[in-house]
């Protein structure tokens, strides 16, 4: 499937939905998608800066 073929797909499936939900609905969704993707895309989910081990009482 092409870049073109996945387009006309995607609006195509976005007009229906848009016609059979209303538009409403439709952007609430897509908004909570973007505050779960940012939600879990926090930082103090990365890990540990600390990924060499500490370095004290090596010397």
């Amino acid at each position: 499937m092409n870049l073109t073929n996945l387009i006309f797909w995607s609006l195509s499936i976005i007009t229906v939905l848009a016609g059979v939900h209303g538009i409403d609905a439709i952007q609430r969704v897509i908004w909570r998608a973007q505050v779960k993707i940012i939600y879990e895309s926090r930082t103090e989910r990365w890990g540990s800066p600390n990924f060499l081990g500490s370095t004290n009482g090596m010397r």
